[in-house]
Formats: C-alpha cells, structure tokens, sequence
C-alpha cells in the first residue's frame, strides 16, 4: 500500500510537469493561416550573462558502444547529444540558440512559423577558442526535465559559465522531443508523452527505467569527461564536478550524486526526489529551488548530510526556472497556447535562480567565498532554510 501511495504522488507530479512542459502545450499540427497569424515580428536577445567571462559553446555527439539503448527500436549503442558552455575568446558568430530540425519541431507544436526559434539570440560564441585558466574550471553536468531539449535552459547554463564554470548539459535521447545529430539526424522521442499519466505498477515500473537510464547517462558522460576536455581545450579540472537538473532532471541529479560518488555537490530546480536511487544519506552539499516544494522534497531533507540550502522564491511555477522566463514575455502577443509561469516578474526569476546557483557551485565547487549563502537574503522573495 506504501508503494502504491507513493506511486501516486510520484505520477501526478510527473504528470503535471509534462502537461506543463514545452513539447506538450499543443499537440495540433499548424496550419499556414495559423502560422502566418502567430508570426513573431521581432528578435529575442537572451538576457546577457552576469560574470565577468565571455562565453563560447560546441556540441558533441557521445557513443556508448558498451551499452545497448533500452529505448531504440533498432536496438543500437547509446547515443548522446552533449552542449559544452565555457569561459572564451568574445570571438566568431554566436550559436544558434536550437539545432534546426528541433527548432522546427518546437514550432510546431506551438503553432509558430518553423523560423521562430531562429529569431532567438544567444550570447555563446560558437566554437570560440577557451580561456586558459591554472588548474583548470570546475565542471556542472545538467540534466533537463522530462522531454524538455536541453537548450531551454540556455539563460541558466551561459551564466554559470561565464563565471567561470565549463557547463555541459546533455539530451536524454528518445526522451526528449527531438535530438539532432551530426549529418542532420532528427531523432524524435518514442516513450510516452506522459509516462505517469496511468497510476499503476506497470507506470512506475516504466518511470524507474526511465530514471536509471537518466543516471546512467550522467555517468557515462562523467566517464568520458577526459574525451570531452580534449574536444574543447583540456580547461576542465576533472576533480572538481557537479551535477544539476530541472524537474525530473533534479531527481537525476540527486540519484547520479548516490550513485557515483565522484560528483561533489548537486542542485535540484523544482523537481521531486523520489525512488530507490535517493534513499540513503547523501554526503555532499546540495541546494533545491522552489516555490514551495512538495512532500517528496521535505522528505529527502533529513537525509542530506551536509551543506544544504532550500530556497523558496514566491511567485515561480514549476518553468520559471527555465527560458520560459523570458520566451512567454516575448510569445505573448501571438495566438498560440503558453506554458503557464508565476505571478514573479520573469527577468526577477532568472536575476534570483542566477544568483543562486552561482553562489552555491562557487562555493561547494570552486571553493569561492559567497556570502549570500550565509546572510539573510537580499530578495524579498526569497526564503532560505539551511
């Protein structure tokens, strides 16, 4: 009976955040009369990052030739679709903010023309050359919720490296809505929309699958961490590594740090923490950010050993703390149908969730000082319980 109680709290959180995510908002194909009504007229500049670094991204294509893909209909190695975010030379033309076949497939299922998203402007300077630095930067892996492609979160992830961190954030390939490839190879996903729609043991089942997997990602990237050194300048202290993720991409975190103790501090963007791989002790610093949290969070609390930080930010829905941020303030003026975000003003929600997860991974880290942990916080919106 615990199981099953559980199990339904587990799936109706799932539930909800896929209901909510941005693959899922509109399920109807578009028409021209729709796309030509929703057209979107001028061009987004993504808020700049807060550090004092420029930063330049590339992307990698990682094979794990040891492990057949549970979720290939063809049965084929794992294959993943990484983005590394970097201290670099202000230098070369800035990334695209979406690969072309998944900006075309987000459209899509928003009702937009197929070239909105290529309106969206980052700060990255594609394949800009890396910044030295003695040592070596300390690295965060992100892991993205539930379907979401990694590069709504790209606000998030230009800051943290241009503080200084080598930001690697990675698709969970036939779980997110579409994955392209080197050579144009547009992967779309083939697990459920929403796996935990049904309450039953066959969903659970499927969930913990899905959540190993996960993990098992995160490792794997973790394992050929010197590989990716290599591809982008060998800048990364290979001692110094963490983990975040939004979502299900924060109980991602929270499972890969028990699981592999070689990560060193984790974060967790309003996701639930839940399951077999977060039922122990952690012995590292961990920090989660919400609006309220929710009984899963409360109960995974006591089991944090170490430095731990909760931060409540009044206002915030379970996507403001990705790009929607700023992309439901620039869409507004279109017909489509948004994902629903807070009452808190979005650059306020973003200028916060920065703010934080710059202080936390300084700290923890790169062994910074960062007093705003210690003292009272300067945001009226905020709440912190350590």
């Amino acid at each position: 009976m615990r199981t099953l109680g559980l199990l339904q709290v587990l799936l109706a959180s799932l539930v909800l955040a896929a209901a909510t995510s941005v693959v899922l908002v509109s399920g109807v194909r578009s028409t021209p009369a729709d796309r030509a009504t929703n057209a979107v007229t001028r061009s987004l500049h993504l808020p700049a990052p807060t550090g004092p670094a420029s930063v330049g991204t590339r992307s990698l294509m990682l094979v794990d030739h040891s492990h057949v893909d549970p979720f290939d209909p063809r049965h084929g190695p794992r294959r993943l679709m990484i983005q590394v975010w970097y201290p670099a030379a202000p230098r070369g033309p800035r990334a695209a903010y979406l690969a072309q076949g998944v900006a075309r497939v987000l459209a899509a299922e928003h009702r937009l023309p197929a070239a909105t998203f290529a309106r969206v402007r980052t700060n990255a300077y594609e394949n800009a050359r890396p910044l030295e630095h003695p040592g070596g930067y300390p690295a965060v892996v992100f892991s993205p919720g539930y379907g979401v492609p990694h590069a709504l979160y790209t606000t998030l992830l230009e800051d943290l490296a241009s503080h200084g961190f080598v930001v690697i954030a990675l698709d969970h390939t036939y779980e997110t809505e579409a994955v392209q490839f080197p050579g144009g190879e547009l992967v779309r996903r083939s697990l459920p929309a929403a796996p935990g729609r049904q309450a039953s043991p066959a969903s659970y089942r499927l969930l913990l699958r899905i959540i190993g997997q996960r993990v098992a990602d995160v490792r794997f990237l973790r394992r050929r961490l010197p590989m990716v050194d290599r591809r982008v300048g060998r800048i990364i202290d290979r001692g110094r590594v963490g983990v975040f993720g939004h979502s299900l991409g924060g109980l991602t975190a929270a499972a890969a740090l028990e699981a592999d103790r070689t990560l060193g501090v984790g974060v967790d963007l309003d996701g639930s923490i839940f399951g077999p791989g977060v039922g122990r002790p952690l012995g590292r610093p961990f920090m989660i950010m919400t609006e309220h949290g929710d009984g899963t969070m409360l109960r995974f609390w006591p089991k944090l050993r170490e430095a731990r930080l909760l931060v409540r930010i009044a206002g915030t829905r379970h996507l403001n703390f990705s790009d929607w941020n700023v992309l439901v303030p620039w869409l507004h003026k279109t017909r489509v149908s948004l994902p629903v975000v807070g009452t808190i003003n979005g650059a306020r929600a973003l200028r916060i969730e920065r703010a934080y997860l710059d202080a936390f991974f300084s700290r923890h880290l790169a062994g910074a000082s960062a007093p705003l942990l210690d003292s009272p916080s300067p945001f009226p919106e905020v709440q912190l319980r350590r």
